[in-house]
């Protein structure tokens, strides 16, 4: 039925009310204002505002915006659709080729422009550290003294030796970044794997459009969106689970022991990265293999071979590192007693890891996916086949996974220990459309209508979305420019800086204070001690016994003013050359 004229007015002056109450939220006391703080489960007045006004003003006003729209939006879209329907093989190739090439330069400038090339969190540092040291060809390094004022949080010291505490996988990532020069463009590259990966699936499954819709789906939304603009093990976590879901696809329709082994080895490298969450999502997938072996299903036993064989490899590596690093092959470093961590939580009842943990992780996921549309398109697509079903129980053992251990996460970036989860989810919301389309031709209701108003949700509601938590990002990001810049700007070079603790010094000033961040330390010292300028921790004599181990540098102390500029400077003379003495 096309709506009448009335109707199309109403819905758009409806819609474009809704829309403008959401940014008049901004006026009201908690604003939208988007901050960052502990602990990890806080979310600011103004941060829960935003998610409110969009569920319940943003996406319900770009829903009536797209009605109003649709006699003209509707059309467009159905052209859209048919011209992907006509593409030749050659033709979509170099479609997603292009839409993946403009995900990488979007994913790069994003860390450049908004995050200004800084971290989110402090395991970004660290793992970077650790990339270097792999880079230099070892495994660990001496430790530099004295240790005690180089930043070392997340990082793992054993026997006078450190590195970092983080994965294998990422620190891997970073040694090529760090031998290639490539940097942060490695982390691009892994935020775009999951589009052309998700556009075959998807084209495979239900049709060469609909593999186009979940390249948009996975673009918007934003927690895909948040955690590509920055260098976070995660990525390559995602990208990688979205490459092993295309080899399990290709091998599900009669697949050699190649084809088996290929995916084995793709989540097993993605384990590399992120074990338990890539385990808990791979798992329902080979459990299924598993039981259809037992009962004797042609193909099966060869799938469960080839999956066993390309995720030892993987799994070899990972205990050969932690035997090298830690001595214990099943002890990785990040839970070894050499680990540098800042809060040690006591281990929490039951009960509150369900609440503070999975409940926390989930309701963060309702959000961050694609809000109120994701939670329905979700819900209509989990149960539509075998391969949905596991992917959807996938994500609830994900879940479940926080029954485990008192680590809530952040959600900076969205639920960050659950990034991962978007790929299986965008793949069910796909499904969850296409089941919801053919219920409305069975019934005899227009298409366009339908079409426009989640074409305008996706686009005109997370794309707002997207927006206002970046410009939150780069606020966050100007804490740490800042700091760093202030040295920059005085003219420091080839120097110690003494300073006292990163967190300390943004939290005594107030303009940065009432942003905040999530990076508490100062950038780690590259292993091999090249860095311009060392940010370093001043103490009670700790000046004199750097200075016998840098006696080439220049050195310097960073305080914090109670008024403005807020920061001073100030260069410290050798005692010693004062003194006449030699250095």
């Amino acid at each position: 039925m096309t709506p009448s004229h009335s109707q199309r007015l109403a819905a758009g002056l409806i819609g474009g009310f809704a829309m403008a109450a959401f940014v008049g939220l901004s006026e009201t006391a908690p604003g939208l204002n988007i901050v960052f703080g502990s602990p990890y489960t806080y979310s600011s007045p103004g941060e829960v505002y935003f998610w409110l006004g969009h569920a319940l003003l943003l996406f319900p006003g770009a829903c009536l915006l797209g009605y109003a729209l649709s006699p003209w939006l509707g059309p467009l879209l159905a052209r859209s659709w048919r011209g992907i329907e006509q593409m030749d093989r050659r033709q979509r190739a170099a479609g997603l080729l292009l839409l993946t090439v403009a995900t990488v330069l979007v994913a790069r400038a994003g860390h450049a422009l908004f995050l200004l090339d800084y971290p989110v969190t402090d395991d970004e540092n660290a793992a970077r550290f650790g990339g270097q040291v792999l880079a230099m060809g070892r495994l660990m390094v001496p430790a530099p003294q004295p240790f005690g004022a180089f930043p070392s949080l997340y990082l793992y010291l054993r026997d006078g030796m450190v590195t970092s505490f983080d994965w294998l996988g990422p620190q891997l990532a970073w040694a090529v970044a760090e031998l290639s020069g490539l940097g942060p463009w490695v982390f691009a590259l892994a935020a775009a794997l999951p589009v052309p990966c998700l556009g075959y699936i998807l084209a495979r499954r239900l049709g060469r459009p609909w593999g186009a819709l979940a390249c948009l789906v996975f673009l918007l939304s934003p927690m895909a969106f948040a955690l590509s603009l920055t260098t976070h093990a995660h990525l390559l976590s995602r990208g990688l689970l979205a490459l092993g879901l295309v080899l399990f696809v290709r091998a599900d329709s009669g697949g050699s022991l190649t084809r088996w082994t290929l995916t084995g080895l793709a989540l097993g490298a993605g384990f590399l990265c992120r074990p338990a969450e890539i385990a808990c999502l791979s798992l329902p997938l080979f459990a299924d293999r598993l039981v259809r072996a037992v009962r004797r299903e042609p193909g099966a036993p060869r799938a469960v071979a080839g999956l066993l064989l390309g995720g030892a490899m993987p799994l070899l590596l990972f205990a050969l590192h932690n035997w090298q690093v830690t001595g214990d092959p099943l002890l990785p470093p990040r839970m070894g007693p050499g680990a540098i961590v800042w809060f040690q939580k006591e281990a929490a009842s039951l009960w509150s890891r369900f609440g503070a943990n999975t409940s926390y992780n989930l309701f963060m996921l309702t959000i961050w996916f694609l809000g109120p549309l994701g939670v329905l398109l979700v819900s209509l697509g989990a149960m539509t086949d075998r391969f949905t079903r596991l992917l959807g129980l996938g994500v609830l053992t994900a879940l479940g996974l926080g029954l485990l251990h008192d680590d809530h996460g952040l959600h900076i970036v969205g639920p960050i220990h659950y990034s991962e989860c978007v790929v299986p989810l965008s793949i069910l919301a796909v499904h969850g459309l296409a089941n919801l389309v053919d219920r409305c031709r069975s019934l005899g209701l227009g298409l366009t209508q339908l079409a426009s108003m989640v074409f305008a949700a996706l686009v005109l509601g997370l794309g707002s979305f997207n927006a206002l938590h970046t410009s939150a990002l780069h606020r966050q990001a100007l804490v740490q420019d800042a700091l760093y810049g202030f040295a920059e700007k005085s003219g420091v070079r080839h120097a110690v800086v003494l300073a006292p603790q990163f967190a300390t010094t943004w939290k005594a000033i107030p303009p940065l204070s009432e942003v905040g961040s999530f990076v508490l330390s100062w950038r780690h010292v590259r292993p091999d001690l090249s860095d311009d300028v060392m940010f370093l921790g001043d103490g009670p004599g700790m000046e004199g016994r750097l200075r016998r181990e840098f006696r080439d540098r220049a050195f310097f102390r960073l305080s914090v003013l109670d008024e403005p500029p807020y920061l001073h400077l100030e260069s410290l003379p050798d005692v010693e050359d004062e003194a006449g003495g030699s250095r």
